[in-house]
């Protein structure tokens, strides 16, 4: 559900946060998308977005977040550890 609504909220827009984790860029004119870990400051952008499309409340947002951010991180891990 989280991934359906960064892509969709990035075919309209140039950028989204994900609080903790870093930001989504999509490069113009190109149209590709790039990640950065330099901006990772909550701007309520997609916690909005979850508890309008998503039905939540503002705290299920944020929760839905961070088990996010927790799952790529822990697949990032994984996939190092499986690569080294």
């Amino acid at each position: 559900m989280l991934t359906g609504i960064i892509t969709n909220y990035l075919t309209q827009h140039r950028r989204l946060v994900v609080p903790q984790l870093g930001t989504f860029v999509v490069k113009v004119p190109e149209g590709g998308v790039v990640f950065s870990e330099l901006l990772k400051r909550d701007d309520g952008i997609l916690r909005g977005l979850l508890v309008q499309q998503g039905g939540m409340n503002d705290l299920e947002a944020a929760g839905a977040i961070d088990r996010f951010v927790f799952e790529v991180r822990h697949a990032d891990r994984k996939s190092t550890r499986l690569n080294s």
